[in-house]
Formats: C-alpha cells, sequence, structure tokens
C-alpha cells in the first residue's frame, strides 16, 4: 500500500516536535555488546542436508506433475518417502543451479546458510538499535500519525490475501475478528512503528541524508509497471522513505 498525497499533507500538518537522544552513542553501544556475544557462523551438515533433501521432493513433485498432469492437487504424501526421491547426483546438481557437481552444490548451500544466519544477526543488532533509540525518545505521537500507519497495514493485508486468491470477507471470518478488532491489535505496534519512522526521518535530516536518485528512479519505475494506479508522488515517498532508512541504518552499523 502505497498511500496518498493527501493522506501525506495531513501527515506532514501534525509532524510532532522532538529531541532525539545520542543515537551514534547508543547504536555504538549496541554494536560493542553483539560483537562482544559474536560466535563463529557455521552451517551444520544437518543443515546442509535437510537442503538438499528439499531439492530432491522439489525434484520429485515437478516430475510427478510433468507425467500426471491431468492432476490439480499437490498433496503427494507417496513423494515424502526416501524411495520415491531422485538419487542426489552431479546430473542433479547441475538441474538445481548449474552446479558442476554434487559438491559444488553443497558448497554453495553451506555459504547460503550461513549468509542468511550472518544477515539474521544483523537484521537483529539493527532491531536493538532502533529499540534503544526508541527508548530514550520521546515522542508526543499524534493519533492520526497512528491511524495512517494502521491504515497501510490493512491495506497490505488486504493486497496479501487478494493474491493469494482469498476474499477479505473470508478472511475475517477465518480469524473471528472484524475489521475493527484488527485495527486495535495493530494499535500499539503501528504506533511503535510511526515513532520509528520519525526517528529514521529526524536522523536523516540530521545528517543531510538524501535518497540515491539514481536508483530511486529505477524503483519506482518498476512500481509503476507493477501498480498502474499508483501516483506518482506515493511511489516516490514510498521509495525515497525505504532507501533513507536504509542509509541510516547503515550509517548505525558504522558506530
Amino acid at each position: 500500500a502505497l498511500g496518498n498525497p493527501v493522506e501525506c499533507k495531513a501527515k506532514c500538518a501534525v509532524m510532532p516536535e522532538f529531541e532525539l537522544p545520542d543515537y551514534k552513542k547508543i547504536a555504538a553501544s549496541i554494536k560493542q555488546q553483539a560483537s562482544s556475544k559474536k560466535e563463529e557462523v557455521e552451517a551444520s551438515e544437518k543443515e546442509v542436508d535437510d537442503v538438499l533433501l528439499q531439492i530432491r521432493k522439489n525434484k520429485a513433485h515437478i516430475e510427478w506433475h510433468k507425467n500426471n498432469p491431468e492432476a490439480d492437487h499437490h498433496d503427494h504424501p507417496d513423494l515424502e518417502k526416501e524411495e520415491s526421491l531422485p538419487e542426489l547426483t552431479d546430473e542433479l546438481a547441475k538441474e538445481a543451479g548449474n552446479f558442476k557437481d554434487v559438491e559444488e552444490l553443497k558448497a554453495k548451500i553451506k555459504e547460503n546458510i550461513i549468509e542468511e544466519k550472518k544477515q539474521r544477526e544483523a537484521d537483529k543488532t539493527r532491531a536493538k538499535m532502533m529499540e534503544a533509540i526508541l527508548k530514550d525518545t520521546t515522542i508526543e505521537l499524534p493519533e492520526v500519525l497512528v491511524e495512517a500507519e494502521i491504515n497501510k497495514s490493512i491495506a497490505q493485508l488486504k493486497d496479501d490475501v487478494a493474491r493469494m486468491g482469498g476474499s477479505w470477507e473470508d478472511y475475517l471470518s477465518h480469524t473471528k475478528k472484524t475489521e475493527d478488532d484488527l485495527r486495535k491489535d495493530m494499535h500499539n505496534s503501528s504506533a511503535e512503528r510511526a515513532k520509528i519512522q520519525l526517528i529514521f526521518n529526524k536522523i536523516a535530516i540530521a545528517e543531510k541524508i538524501e535518497p540515491n536518485q539514481e536508483i530511486m528512479e529505477q524503483e519506482v519505475k518498476v512500481i509503476k509497471e507493477h501498480y498502474k494506479d499508483a501516483s506518482e508522488q506515493s511511489a516516490r515517498i514510498y521509495v525515497a522513505t525505504i532507501l533513507i532508512n536504509q542509509a541510516v541504518l547503515k550509517l548505525l552499523e558504522s558506530q
């Protein structure tokens, strides 16, 4: 959900005044804590084997549907059995991603697992930085900003439900909640996200951070291609926010 220019003007008119804490000092402290607890990231043999098993299952599933084109379901319990799965061969490795052999495939899987673990740890550290900065920041948040954040979350949820082929009414029936119930459930987390975004924006102003124009133009073009009814201004606000947030997080990580 990209929002709209009218909503943006309303939000900009009520932006609260607040003082930032020493965000660089806070970020450096969190980073130091994370570094002191840091352990060497590894990928276990079982983790690699689990991925290899899934590759074999995927291959068996694809082959089954090739041989049974009339079938329109994906529930194949027999394909879970070892004897139903294709052998792990160099040929299968080539099909899985043009790897030279099984050993090269295993090496790539191991590398990916390690990178994913590192990224998860980095994400945790970033979240802790923002939580700590938020804790030391006093913001009197206008309800209109919280409502705007809730509206964005509801719109995104509706998009997700529609993309999966469901209806909003069926989703509400399944969760046994009304839309008002969902909005109430989202209130506290939405308020926190709104505050964090205000902090991102103020740090960006303080540090004179601007979105990369070349990347921005590329991303806006992609959005316009996928969302034909999205306004140019809304798309630019959306992309600029993401790029600025990323730049602020990099700044905090560099402390």
